[in-house]
């Protein structure tokens, strides 16, 4: 068996990509969610500033504090241009690696940067790290994210929705344990690596990510954080159950991680002509999407379950192959990924936030007939921006025409590779089920409660779950109805707040 699997130093990277990958994704969910929030408690308490208002509490960050974040998350988006120039000595993979596993640590247990800046960092250097696999690694590059968006799923199920690894304090000592792990096998696979002598170009193992690839990642991400990986999103999406939902997507997310079930679709898909084939994936997926994010029950679960099939598909066209004389230039695609993302995000969120958005005042008055009329117009365009998500995410598909990237690779692997997809579906339905609910005996008196949340957040915009589900267990309330709840946005970091807390506190 493991002559057939072939293991060696591949399958060290494959476990190093697997956690990068991981860290990478709980990293840049924690980012979005901490920026929203930072900079909206500060504007808050800048506006009371301005009015003379000093506020009785002091969770509120001050603007100093959050635009130095913002300046650095910044400076990190533009650390994969340092791949440009670093990516012909692949030793140097090393940096991103360390860089990465500090941050991740540093998110836990802050220390000279914040738990934002930490995130920040570790996001940056995976963009860089993507460059270097892209150029030394490119078999590994789309495993990257398929295997970290499903590590994602298990551990926001364990954390109904919630994910522990960023919020719980307890978490920090495993992330330090990980963190070690992580280096020791990037540098044992480096160096066992290192002895093998390289093959010539062009190769599977050499490529690079163009300019289509850099949008499609960027379209990738977002369709991935915003609904399709987050089975909670999904579920409120078709109005299905969250419970069902969880092995269900873990299976279609790892699916295409099966080498026998990519070359299965290899052989599907070579029987259109290459220039149409990857229009038609994507008209597919915007059908799909579409279908899926306006019905509802079963009918609409299933069409979201085919789009994140159909859409990690297309992680596999991001990368194309390095030629003899070719110069990779990952690093500024993916940069552009990063700004493409970015841009998304803010887009979703002025779907949702557009009636607040507020006219300028002192010298930008000028732009108030331009600005804030163009960020209302979001208001309720969440289903455009999800489908201009999958246009860019399909990009690099129709603009590969005598390729098919899935390969097929062999019987050992592919057995392998299932076993493990039946695992994480089983571990996911285990950690997803519904606990049971006692009533309380002998109590007569049914005590009902109103209770806004603000987003799970204070008035500041502070996250505050834990200090929301303590208030409702000394309420005594035995039916509670809850306000402004959200149930996988990316501003909220992607929590069911309602399930959350109902899990919390021990109500259905």
């Amino acid at each position: 068996m493991l002559k057939r699997l072939r293991l060696g130093p591949s399958s060290l990277m494959l476990v190093e990509s697997a956690l990068l990958g991981l860290f990478f994704v709980q990293a840049l969910r924690f980012l979005i969610g901490m920026l929203y929030t930072r900079t909206a408690g500060a504007s808050l308490l800048a506006a009371l500033n301005a009015i003379g208002v000093q506020p009785l509490v002091d969770s509120a960050p001050s603007q100093a504090q959050v635009n130095a974040e913002i300046a650095f998350t910044i400076a990190m988006l533009a650390l994969p241009l340092l791949a440009v120039l670093l990516i012909r000595w692949r030793s140097v993979i090393l940096l991103p690696i360390l860089l990465m596993v500090i941050g991740r640590v540093l998110v836990n247990q802050p220390a000279g940067l914040s738990a934002t800046q930490a995130a920040a960092l570790v996001v940056g250097a995976g963009l860089m790290y993507l460059a270097f696999i892209a150029r030394w690694r490119a078999t590994l590059l789309p495993l990257f994210f398929v295997l970290g968006l499903a590590g994602d799923q298990l551990i926001r199920a364990a954390g109904n929705t919630l994910d522990p690894s960023t919020f719980s304090a307890g978490y920090a000592p495993v992330q330090l344990v990980l963190s070690v792990l992580v280096t020791i096998i990037a540098i044992a696979g480096l160096l066992w690596d290192r002895r093998i002598p390289l093959p010539p170009r062009p190769h599977p193992r050499y490529g690079q990510i163009p300019f289509w690839g850099g949008l499609g990642i960027g379209g990738l991400l977002f369709i991935q954080l915003a609904l399709l990986s987050l089975p909670n999103a999904v579920a409120a999406k078709a109005d299905y159950d969250y419970a069902l939902l969880v092995p269900l997507l873990l299976v279609v997310t790892l699916l295409p991680a099966i080498p026998g079930v990519r070359g299965l679709m290899r052989s599907f898909i070579g029987n259109f002509d290459g220039g149409v084939r990857g229009w038609l994936w994507m008209l597919l997926s915007m059908l799909l999407v579409v279908l899926g994010t306006r019905l509802n029950g079963l009918v609409a679960a299933a069409a979201l379950l085919a789009a994140q099939f159909a859409i990690t598909l297309m992680w596999w066209w991001v990368v194309k192959p390095l030629g003899e004389r070719d110069r990779s230039l990952s690093g500024i695609w993916l940069l552009l990924a990063a700004v493409i993302f970015s841009l998304l995000v803010v887009a979703d969120l002025f779907t949702y936030e557009a009636p607040y958005v507020r006219d300028f005042g002192g010298n930008l008055v000028f732009l108030n007939d331009i600005i804030p009329p163009l960020l209302r117009g979001f208001q309720g365009m969440g289903l455009a921006v999800l489908i201009l998500s999958v246009f860019l995410a399909a990009l690099p598909m129709t603009q590969t025409r005598r390729r098919i990237p899935w390969d097929g690779g062999t019987r050992g692997a592919t057995a392998f590779a299932s076993g493990v997809v039946i695992v994480a579906a089983a571990l996911g339905w285990w950690l997803a089920r519904p606990p049971t609910i006692r009533a309380a005996p002998g109590d007569s008196t049914i005590r009902v409660g109103t209770y806004n949340i603000h987003g799970g957040t204070d008035e500041f915009f502070t996250p505050s779950l834990n200090a929301i589900a303590d208030t409702i267990l000394r309420s005594g309330s035995n039916v509670l109805l809850l306000q402004e709840t959200e149930a996988g946005r990316l501003t909220s970091f992607g929590v069911d707040q309602p399930l959350w807390l109902a899990r919390r506190v021990g109500m259905d």
